[in-house]
């Protein structure tokens, strides 16, 4: 048996395009003060280990290297940094900007002992990698037995 229902869509296109326009001009009706806002950001980290180093990246495009701090300490990474908004130049207006800036601090604990004085990084094309060597007291190594004779 069929049941037959009178249907009443709740979806009011006349009401959904006024909305979806709205929401399509809404970046270019932005303020100046609107467009580079200021927050925490939250660089990706990536993390891997690679024969007897591990190796931290961290995407930060965007950032001068000299506005990077590195610390290790006990065995914890820390990453430290700010991207900073470009002043607008006179006459220059804002439309959009999908950009965070800000500062942002990452910590990465690691379980093996690393080798500090070996600790290299290096950017390029707006990734930080972080090498850390493990440090040779910490790598496995095979133990031999020896006989005990009486």
């Amino acid at each position: 048996m069929f049941q037959i229902r009178n249907h009443e869509p709740t979806f009011n296109f006349p009401h959904f395009a006024g909305d979806l326009g709205e929401f399509l001009n809404a970046p270019f009706e932005a303020s100046a003060k609107d467009c580079c806002v200021t927050e925490k950001i939250n660089p990706a980290i990536e993390t891997y280990k690679c024969s007897d180093n591990y190796v931290v990246r961290a995407e930060i495009p965007g950032i001068d290297p000299k506005d990077v701090d590195i610390s290790f300490e006990g065995d914890v990474l820390t990453i430290k940094g700010k991207r900073v908004a470009r002043n607008l130049e006179e006459g220059e207006t804002c439309l959009m900007s999908e950009s965070a800036y800000g500062d942002f601090e990452r910590s990465l604990r690691l379980n093996e002992g690393i080798d500090v004085e070996k600790i290299h990084a290096a950017y390029k094309d707006g990734v930080l990698e972080i090498t850390l060597p493990v440090s040779e007291s910490s790598k496995p190594r095979r133990i031999a037995i020896e006989s005990a004779e009486h």
